[in-house]
C-alpha cells in the first residue's frame, strides 16, 4: 500500500479474478477511478502466474471460476508465504450459509454476494468513507449524462 500525499487516501495493488469480462472491466474501472492499481485475471491459473511476479494487497475473487475454483485459489494464496497476508474478498452469486462457511474455510476475509453495491466493495477492500463518497460522487455524475 502507498499513500497519495495530495488527497491523503491509500492506494492499493488489487488483483481482480473474474471470468466475466464485462464485470471484470467494470470493477477495474471503478477501482482505478479511486486511485488503485488494478490487474485482472480471468481464471485461477492467470492469477497464480500474476502473483509470481507481483504481490497484491487485496484480491477480489469470483468463486465460480472455470478450472480451479475461487475457494481453491484462496487456499493456494493463503498457503504461500508470499501471499498469505493478502486481503481476500469473495465475490460470488452464492449467499447461503454453506457458501459462507466454504469461503471462510478457504481463507477469505470478506464474502460479498453479487450484485454487490460499489460502496460495499470499496469498504470490503479496506477503504474509509472518503473513498466511498468519492465513488458515489463519480457514480452520480456518470448517471447525469
Amino acid at each position: 500500500m502507498y499513500s497519495d500525499r495530495i488527497s491523503g487516501t491509500v492506494s492499493q495493488r488489487i488483483l481482480v479474478v473474474e471470468d466475466g469480462e464485462d464485470f471484470a472491466d467494470l470493477l477495474r474501472a471503478m477501482l482505478e477511478s479511486v486511485g488503485h492499481e488494478v490487474q485482472v485475471a480471468h481464471n485461477s491459473l492467470e492469477a497464480l502466474a500474476f502473483v509470481e511476479n507481483s504481490i497484491p494487497d487485496v484480491a477480489v475473487i469470483d468463486i465460480g471460476l472455470p478450472g480451479i475454483s475461487g475457494n481453491g485459489l484462496a487456499r493456494r494464496l493463503r498457503s504461500s508465504s508470499r501471499t498469505a497476508h493478502c486481503r481476500l474478498v469473495a465475490m460470488t452469486g452464492y449467499g447461503g450459509p454453506d457458501a459462507l462457511a466454504e469461503t471462510k474455510a478457504a481463507g477469505f476475509d470478506v464474502h460479498l454476494v453479487k450484485p454487490a453495491e460499489m460502496g460495499e466493495i470499496l469498504l470490503s477492500i479496506g477503504h474509509d468513507g472518503r473513498l466511498t463518497r468519492t465513488w458515489e460522487a463519480f457514480r452520480g455524475s456518470s448517471h447525469a449524462h
